[in-house]
């Protein structure tokens, strides 16, 4: 396959058997651009988003960098 990337972490939870993909909600999309918009910094906004979202900070700025 190509275009994969691997990150490391887990989505926050005590069953990780249940789904092999995780879909991230559009509002969360729409909070990160928000966030993005008023100027916070990537690292503040992975830390917010993933506490608010139960996800990963890895993932949440591998959302915020976009496809490579």
């Amino acid at each position: 396959m190509q275009g994969v990337t691997i990150i490391e972490g887990d989505l926050w939870g005590h069953r990780k058997d249940l789904d092999e993909y995780f879909k991230i909600g559009k509002n969360v999309f729409e909070i990160i651009d928000q966030m993005q918009a008023g100027g916070m910094a990537p690292n503040e906004i992975a830390r917010r988003v993933s506490i608010m979202a139960n996800i990963s900070p890895n993932l949440v700025k591998y959302v915020i960098q976009g496809p490579s």
